[in-house]
């Protein structure tokens, strides 16, 4: 059986993406984005909140796992829905040529709001799943430990190693002990009995996005990570995938269901809020299209709301459904918005509606 030889391959590539999420996760940006994004931010990450656990009264008796609290069974759903992929996101505003405009900027720092809410979130669940109360306390206080020595210990570590890379230049030994840093550090948090991925995350973060030593790790690592390890993931995912369950009235009607409530928690509240703090409503509609982004960073989540036990195959398959169709119709429908008034003059969107529209 082929199987446990891809769940391995694809549990090293979340480890990997993770860690490269969080070297191009500059914390810079958040600092002095933050009076300008956190109204947008709290609105997009709060609204689908509540609209998922609102979903959740309405899924959990239909299509929960048996036995499942629904206390965490909610809040679950309700974090799934309220996700942005914050890397696809970077890499959408790439690709579209707008990340210097001013609106790409207050979109990027909400999204990266969101995230640390969201994996924050996660943590705490995957603490309390399946784990009595006592433990579930036990795990946190460990997790909190490891944070604050991440941060004490490793992070002036880390600082001293991108010195001598930035006086010595970067060496087989400067790589070799940071990949044994990450494995120890993701070994860390899944011994704790958080996912390998949060320490994965948190050591790739300590490292500042600007430095050298983070610049060469990106360059050896991100085009292993999305050429290999991450098509395993997403065999890995659609092995788990059974479309079959959808089609049937139930499973179509929760598709549906499941679909909208995302739509409408994102692009309503992040456009809306966006609007109310003074943008014009081309531009809200634009940034909520651009926050309804969920790509990888879903399919992360979704599989470990699976391993806990906190979906079913349904359920998983209904979610890996939306995540599709949020992540796909973001760029096109972005384009259509901001035919008429790019957010950059000379980006890819405003040399389409130039060939386009004329």
């Amino acid at each position: 059986d082929i199987n446990p030889c891809i769940d391995s391959l694809a549990h090293i590539g979340i480890i990997l993406f993770m860690f490269v999420v969080g070297l191009e996760f500059d914390t810079r940006k958040l600092k002095n984005k933050v009076s300008s994004s956190l109204v947008i931010s709290h609105a997009s990450m709060f609204v689908p909140l509540f609209l998922g656990l609102l979903m959740s009264f309405y899924i959990y008796p239909r299509f929960a796992p048996a036995n499942m609290r629904f206390p965490l069974f909610a809040l679950f759903l309700s974090v799934a829905i309220s996700v942005t992929a914050f890397p696809v996101l970077a890499r959408i505003i790439k690709d579209l040529g707008i990340q210097n405009s001013p609106m790409a900027v207050i979109t990027m720092g909400c999204a990266a709001l969101d995230d640390v809410a969201a994996w924050c979130l996660l943590a705490l669940i995957t603490c309390v799943a399946g784990k009595d109360l006592s433990l579930a306390w036990q795990m946190i206080a460990l997790t909190l430990i490891f944070a604050a020595v991440m941060l004490i210990v490793i992070r002036p570590l880390l600082n001293r190693l991108c010195l001598r890379v930035e006086k010595n230049g970067f060496t087989i030994e400067s790589f070799t002990a940071v990949v044994f840093a990450l494995l120890l550090s993701a070994l860390s948090t899944e011994a704790i009995g958080i996912h390998a991925m949060f320490g994965a995350f948190l050591f790739g973060v300590l490292i500042p996005t600007q430095s050298s030593l983070a610049q060469k790790l990106n360059m050896r690592l991100e085009t292993l990570t999305t050429t290999l390890f991450l098509p395993l993931f997403f065999v890995y995912s659609g092995l788990k995938t059974d479309l079959s369950l959808l089609a049937e009235g139930q499973g179509l009607w929760l598709t549906l269901i499941v679909t909208v409530v995302a739509i409408i928690g994102k692009v309503g509240a992040s456009g809306f809020s966006a609007y109310l703090t003074g943008t014009n409503r081309r531009d809200s509609l634009a940034l909520g299209l651009l926050m309804n982004t969920r790509g990888l960073v879903e399919l992360v989540v979704l599989n470990l709301g699976l391993e806990l036990g906190l979906l079913t195959p349904m359920l998983f398959s209904a979610f890996v459904v939306m995540t599709l169709i949020t992540t796909l119709m973001t760029t096109p429908l972005f384009i259509l918005v901001t035919k008429h008034s790019p957010w950059l003059e000379n980006s890819p969107a405003a040399k389409w509606k130039s060939s386009v529209w004329g």
